[in-house]
């Protein structure tokens, strides 16, 4: 959950991950967890998207193939959410229940 609008990129990274850049070579840092995109021709994504389900008409970049990766109970993690690219809403920490 976050506050601050709609969002076309999100981001799950483990803690410690630098912040996503500029495409087409800094927008997947290393530590990327799971990264879902909201493509400009669809609604981007209101705040609530459930960890690992991407919503109908988004899209999954990372992992490129299959569910995202669990995440461990008591272990922190990023949220980073971005508006666009390079026009962020939210940048969390929060603990895996």
């Amino acid at each position: 959950v976050w506050n601050g609008g709609d969002a076309r990129y999100l981001y799950v990274l483990e803690a410690g991950s630098v912040n996503p850049g500029l495409p087409p070579n800094l927008d997947i840092p290393e530590g990327t967890l799971w990264r879902a995109d909201a493509p400009h021709d669809v609604s981007a994504f209101p705040s609530g998207i459930v960890y690992g389900e991407v919503p109908e008409a988004g899209l999954q970049r990372v992992p490129a193939e299959g569910a995202a990766p669990a995440l461990e109970s008591g272990k922190s993690y990023y949220l980073h959410v971005l508006r666009d690219v390079a026009i962020p809403i939210a940048r969390c920490l929060f603990t895996a229940n």
